[in-house]
């Protein structure tokens, strides 16, 4: 399966903070659903999604994604 999304970027700040899915989800304002369609690397997602997580975590959209 190709990757597009960089996920470690979440993974890595739900084990430093001891988040659950629907930890991270209520912080970034997504659905279970969302966040399991970013981890299975569906290109179906919403760019609304990708916006929220970009803006919680401070980036650019475009760093969500593997160049």
């Amino acid at each position: 399966m190709e990757k597009f999304f960089k996920t470690d970027l979440i993974t890595d700040y739900m084990k430093q903070n001891a988040l659950t899915k629907n930890d991270f989800c209520n912080v970034c304002n997504i659905s279970a659903k969302e966040y399991d369609m970013l981890f299975n690397q569906d290109c179906e997602i919403e760019l609304l999604t990708l916006f929220k997580i970009a803006k919680f975590f401070k980036i650019h959209v475009k760093d969500l994604f593997i160049k």
